[in-house]
């Protein structure tokens, strides 16, 4: 083997990490029982390969047979499938736990991992003695997120195979015969069996139910213990026994309800009138709003990423939405959530605001320190690769600074509406 092996000129002897140039056959895949999937990306990534060669080296710890691979298995195939008999690997002198390790971790950033791929992962960091919440700290994951994801292994088969990849909301999933991520984990947190799971899932997709209707119906199913009228309960169809949320009948005032459930209503029929797609940002105000109508208009414009832009994410008039609690709530939805505070302004710069010129000055000095001190870079990771919303405090767009991002993202070429 080492006749066929040329050490490059990167060297890095206190990390034990070599840059070599090792031949592909002597490469070999032991850790990973992912599929490849053979797809439009796949053929991108071969491209790109013939275009520009391999910009990031694939990583392999050394094995008694030549080289075991750690992670780069999609490269490695594209190598392959082009021919290639030679490719530069980062080759580390690392042990077979550690390499699992690895692995699962870089895996864990794939933007195509299924949520059954994710959960087996998950799972597979806990046989390596991982808890819940040291992965939590190691992916940037909140626990429930990653408590959600494991549960989705509970599923038999046929439930599994009912479960969408992609984020999308449920309405628009059991529409299209479909579960959502969400409903399926929620799902699996309260049925008590197979049957009571597959059974579940058909009820939830043949009644086409939203995401509120799920959510109040499982959590009638998980406060029925007595067998008898959970199985009265699972024989009835869902609607009968779900209404509105009783947090909401509890605070609203039933005239205040109407009118905030009526400019709701006429706000949705207004959003998918609209084509969407059209929009790469959002924006959006959480004040005057239920949990749940913020959710469905995240759900809508198929948000992936919240970017929180209050300089202070604590709100006690609504405190599902402070910081943990609201991370919390989005991420076991599946949606990704930053606070950036240095997208805020400080409760001491608006303290004086009587007229609308005080509000025009505040916003002007807020869009030159956008940019002079362009905290969007920030979000060079993600402007391109995934759908945002940015969060504020007020309905009203025209007096919140979350406008003055908007016109900052349309003036880097992002169309964005505020929802």
């Amino acid at each position: 083997m080492s006749d066929n092996v040329q050490i490059s000129t990167l060297v890095d002897e206190t990390s034990e990490k070599q840059s070599l140039r090792i031949p592909l056959n002597a490469i070999h895949e032991t850790l990973s029982t992912r599929e490849i999937v053979y797809d439009e990306a796949f053929e991108e990534l071969m491209t790109s390969l013939q275009q520009q060669g391999l910009l990031q080296p694939i990583k392999v710890r050394r094995a008694d047979n030549g080289y075991e691979l750690v992670y780069g298995r999609r490269r490695l195939a594209a190598m392959r499938k082009l021919g290639w008999e030679y490719c530069t690997a980062i080759v580390e002198d690392i042990d077979k736990q550690q390499a699992v390790f690895q692995s699962i971790v870089e895996n864990l950033h794939r933007r195509d991992l299924s949520p059954f791929e994710e959960a087996h992962m998950y799972s597979d960091l806990q046989e390596q003695g991982y808890s819940v919440t040291q992965i939590s700290r190691m992916i940037s994951k909140s626990t429930e997120y990653i408590r959600e994801r494991l549960s989705l292994l509970k599923l038999p088969q046929e439930v599994q195979r009912l479960v969408q990849p992609r984020q999308i909301r449920s309405s628009v999933a059991t529409a299209q015969g479909v579960l959502a991520i969400n409903s399926a984990a929620r799902i699996a947190r309260v049925t008590r069996n197979q049957e009571e799971a597959i059974h579940v899932a058909q009820k939830f997709i043949e009644e086409r139910l939203s995401s509120e209707e799920i959510r109040q119906f499982t959590t009638l199913l998980r406060q029925t213990e007595n067998e008898q009228q959970r199985q009265k309960l699972l024989s009835q169809p869902a609607r009968q026994n779900v209404g509105a949320p009783e947090k909401e009948q509890r605070t609203f005032h039933t005239s205040n309800r109407s009118l905030g459930e009526q400019f709701h209503a006429k706000w949705l029929w207004n959003l998918k009138r609209i084509d969407l797609n059209q929009y790469q940002h959002f924006t959006i105000g959480y004040s005057q709003r239920h949990w749940s109508q913020f959710l469905e208009l995240l759900e809508i414009a198929g948000i992936t990423m919240l970017i929180d832009a209050r300089y202070n994410p604590i709100s006690q008039y609504k405190p599902e939405f402070s910081k943990s609690r609201l991370q919390n709530a989005l991420e076991a939805c599946g949606i990704d959530y930053r606070h950036y505070p240095q997208l805020g302004i400080a409760p001491s710069e608006g303290s004086d605001l009587e007229q609308h010129h005080d509000y025009e000055t505040l916003f002007g000095r807020y869009s030159e320190r956008l940019k002079i001190d362009e905290p969007l870079n920030m979000l060079k990771d993600v402007l391109h690769s995934e759908r945002l919303a940015f969060l504020c405090v007020e309905l009203d767009p025209q007096t919140c600074h979350r406008h003055r991002i908007a016109l900052l993202l349309e003036q880097l070429g992002f169309q964005t509406l505020d929802l």
